[in-house]
């Protein structure tokens, strides 16, 4: 009997690598090198974790070949010169000693030079760029992150410029891209992608959205090919035909008239026939609309891309890499197909580095679930290291090792079975400590048993984590009231609080009135099914919670506004994941009501005072999503003589999802 990954997890090969598995670490800027773009202990961590995972092709993304010209990140790796040699072989040892390969991503920001602005330093570029338009969802920023995004541009060396490249100047780039790639040869590393897409240097030629140029590098597109083709053969003079070589592109291009499937086809064959040994498929957006980052290559879409790939593998004889939101079950499918050879994960490596090894292992559902909150990819808007929301090691594996047990096993009493209490349970039970997870409800879950309720990947986390507590041997007592006689009964030498936050409401004439309710009331429509009375329902509160019971009443044809004091909405999830959510419920028909205060409820409306007005909303149910607050008191509660308290989640301050996941993960290990 085959095994249930069988395609996914045969050999393969990208010209002479081999390669153990058909599992790739999507390239990410990662911004975890020293800010001089050296390789740094903490990025040698995070790609030693997904090799040590099983993953078979180790990607550093965005490494720059003329560094620190043509970079975008903060802390971008550099490959321009040989003082990166060091860095780069020890990264290429670490991932090596797990079996793994190691690949880079060799780019160069063209355009999206963020650094070279910063300097002063022209950009250099195919053609003066089209002014792009002014997305409203870009303002969907919280006063911190509006100032990072900032911070570039207020430098006081800042110069925005564009440099139209001569013909001696694409042969200068060429030259960086070929020395680029014999460095990374002397430094044991085992493979290069040249980064055609996503809006870089090289795809800035391929892309007629970016290049208007009337020269032999202009017009058809084998003329706008023409760079990439000629860095290609300038690398085979280095370096010969038996070091492996591959390229992105974007097989298409969203929202403007770029890049078409036919172009990718085309440019696909004549990369080939220059010495490319795979093509990987992505896609790209005009950026500046907001979306267009969850519509292209970091899509919402699962497996949106694939069929771009098939089809470009019918036209080429080298393998094909797709990506873009892809389960394993479908990745099996596509190889088991001939779609693809390959398949790059971004998001779910980040989410579990031991995904590949798990589904060796026949461990599928042990398989931590992405929370496609968009966590990662909006650490590059903002300008700082890669991180999780699901998974608080990434990116601070140095912090949190994954073979740190303990020594002195304790007793340990996790008050609260909501994320952050069973996460804290599962890390601690991990370390080797005997644990018991309590709380007073007769279900797992607290309240991300309600936000499974609205979206899908909550219900995936849940399952998730009632499988690994249960599975690991954490004794799971419910429908128990723990107080300071029970602690001190119970024998614990730890005790973690993860009592969850209150929701309390909002202090308004009217908030008592029967068909408001807040979230604690709502068990009947979002576990049990029940459907919410009326055709009007008023939401009140903006963030990610309000914004899902929004999304659920939307689906099931309620009329919604939501009602937020602030500007922000959703600000607990990443940036990109907030354009995305704010722009999908918009498009439903949900009314999204910024800076807005309620000022009464009556038994038929919410009065609400706006900017500019006082309104009165229908409303036959009013959902309460605001009004979060800390349980200090609960947790002073628990405090007992000579047991050690530690308190994780919302019960400390509305952390969310993201915090509940870091506290655990940081109190286990210090236990």
């Amino acid at each position: 009997m085959g095994h249930q990954f069988e395609h996914l997890l045969s050999r393969a090969h990208i010209g002479t690598m081999q390669l153990r598995n058909r599992i790739v670490l999507s390239p990410m800027g990662d911004d975890l090198c020293h800010p001089d773009g050296t390789v740094s202990d903490a990025q040698i961590a995070y790609a030693e974790a997904r090799a040590r995972g099983g993953t078979a092709l180790v990607m550093l993304g965005s490494v720059a070949v003329a560094h620190p010209m043509g970079t975008s990140n903060k802390c971008q790796t550099g490959i321009s010169d040989d003082r990166f040699v060091p860095g780069l072989q020890r990264l290429a040892d670490a991932v090596h000693a797990h079996g793994a390969k190691l690949g880079l991503q060799l780019t160069h920001a063209g355009k999206i030079g963020i650094n070279d602005m910063i300097a002063g330093r022209a950009m250099w570029v195919p053609s003066i760029p089209r002014p792009g338009g002014a997305d409203p969802l870009f303002g969907q920023l919280t006063p911190e992150e509006a100032t990072k995004q900032r911070e570039p541009f207020t430098a006081p060396t800042f110069h925005a410029e564009h440099h139209v490249m001569s013909h001696d100047d694409i042969a200068t780039a060429i030259g960086w891209f070929t020395d680029a790639v014999v460095r990374a040869r002397s430094a044991g590393v085992d493979g290069i992608e040249l980064h055609c897409g996503h809006g870089y240097l090289l795809d800035e030629f391929l892309s007629p959205a970016t290049n208007f140029r009337t020269d032999e590098y202009g017009g058809p597109v084998e003329n706008r090919a023409r760079m990439l083709v000629e860095t290609l053969r300038s690398i085979r003079e280095r370096v010969g035909s038996d070091y492996p070589v591959w390229i992105r592109i974007n097989a298409h291009e969203f929202f403007y008239e770029g890049t078409t499937l036919p172009d990718a086809i085309t440019v696909s064959k004549l990369a080939v026939d220059a010495g490319a040994d795979a093509i990987h498929v992505s896609t790209y957006a005009d950026p500046s609309r907001a979306i267009g980052f969850t519509e292209a290559h970091t899509t919402h879409f699962p497996g949106r891309f694939t069929d771009f790939a098939r089809q470009i593998k019918q036209s080429v004889d080298v393998p094909v890499i797709t990506v873009g939101r892809i389960e394993p079950e479908l990745g099996e499918q596509l190889i088991a197909e001939g779609a693809a050879d390959f398949v790059a994960m971004g998001r779910k490596l980040l989410a579990d580095p031991e995904l590949p090894n798990k589904l060796a292992a026949d461990a599928r559902d042990d398989v931590r679930p992405c929370m496609y909150h968009y966590r990662c990819i909006s650490q590059i808007f903002i300008r700082e290291g890669v991180r999780c929301a699901v998974n608080p090691t990434t990116g601070r594996e140095l912090e949190f090792p994954s073979d740190a047990t303990t020594s002195t096993p304790r007793s340990v009493l996790v008050v609260g079975a909501g994320p952050a209490g069973m996460e804290a349970a599962r890390l601690a039970r991990l370390r080797g400590h005997s644990v018991v997870l309590a709380d007073a409800s007769t279900r797992l879950g607290g309240k991300l048993a309600y936000a499974a309720a609205t979206y899908a990947p909550n219900a995936d986390l849940l399952r998730w984590l009632e499988r690994q507590v249960t599975s690991l041997g954490v004794d799971i007592r419910l429908g128990i009231t723990v107080d300071a006689e029970y602690i001190r009964a119970s024998g614990a030498d730890v005790v973690i609080a993860a009592l969850g936050a209150s929701w309390d409401r909002p202090a308004v004439e009217g908030a008592g009135l029967p068909h408001v309710h807040v979230v604690d009331d709502l068990d009947p429509w979002l576990i049990g099914g029940d459907p919410l009375e009326g055709n009007h329902v008023v939401v009140i509160g903006g963030g990610r919670a309000g914004l899902g019971l929004a999304d659920l009443a939307s689906q099931q044809g309620k009329h919604v506004t939501v009602v937020e004091s602030g500007r922000v909405f959703a600000p607990q999830i990443g940036l990109v994941g907030r354009f995305r959510l704010v722009h999908d419920l918009t498009e439903r028909g949900v009314v999204l009501l910024g800076r807005s205060e309620v000022s009464s409820i009556t038994p038929s409306h919410v009065v609400v005072a706006t900017k500019t007005d006082e309104r009165e909303l229908p409303a036959d149910v009013v959902l309460i999503a605001s009004g979060m607050a800390a349980r200090s008191h609960a947790v002073d509660a628990l405090l007992t003589n000579g047991v050690e308290v530690h308190a994780v989640g919302d019960c400390t301050g509305p952390g969310f999802l993201e915090g509940a996941m870091l506290d655990a993960a940081t109190v286990a290990v210090s236990l």
